[in-house]
């Protein structure tokens, strides 16, 4: 590459430097990972390797998008459980469209041993 800068861009203040940020934001475009980036570039410290890359406005615009759709499907899934927790919190039905409503049978008189239980801390 340097001599392609030589020979075609002779009068032009080019360096071998010149594209580290085109090359960093293009590979970072392609889906290289930052830590990957990092060494391809020489680069000890991600932080150094940021300074090259920048998100381009599509970028922004598709994570945007997928946190969006992030969010709906989010959205949509804690309204479906409600939805199951209300029909499973319905009283059933017998055949002739009543509901069957379950009652707790209770003795008039707790025994010493429930009454004891019931007492307990835990």
């Amino acid at each position: 590459m340097e001599l392609l800068i030589k020979d075609d861009f002779s009068d032009d203040p080019f360096t071998i430097y010149t594209f580290r940020p085109t090359c960093g934001t293009r590979d970072s475009q392609a889906g290289t990972e930052l830590p990957v980036l990092a060494e391809l570039m020489g680069h000890s410290n991600i932080q150094t390797t940021m300074i090259y890359v920048h998100a381009a406005r599509k970028q922004k615009i598709e994570a945007t998008a997928r946190l969006q759709a992030y969010v709906g499907a989010a959205r949509r899934a804690k309204r479906l459980r409600a939805e199951e927790k209300a029909e499973s919190s319905k009283p059933i039905d017998d055949k002739w469209g009543l509901p069957i409503v379950e009652v707790e049978e209770s003795s008039p008189q707790k025994s010493a041993q429930e009454a004891e239980i019931e007492d307990l801390p835990f």
